[in-house]
């Protein structure tokens, strides 16, 4: 069972939005993707919010 606010990683976004990680990476540091939290460092993972992405993938998916 998934909690509330569950943070999920770049690849598992990517797989949600069909996406290649390294898009998902590029559209998060332009601020494109609501990023959660990012770990220190110049390369450090983005986090995101499983609820703020699924309710993207659901949009993307209505769009189409």
């Amino acid at each position: 069972m998934r909690s509330k606010g569950e943070l999920i990683t770049t690849a598992e976004v990517a797989q949600l939005l069909g996406i290649t990680i390294a898009w998902t990476n590029k559209q998060a540091a332009k601020g494109r993707l609501p990023v959660a939290h990012k770990l220190p460092g110049l390369t450090g993972a983005y986090l995101f919010q499983r609820d703020e992405i699924e309710a993207l993938a659901s949009q993307r998916q209505s769009a189409a």
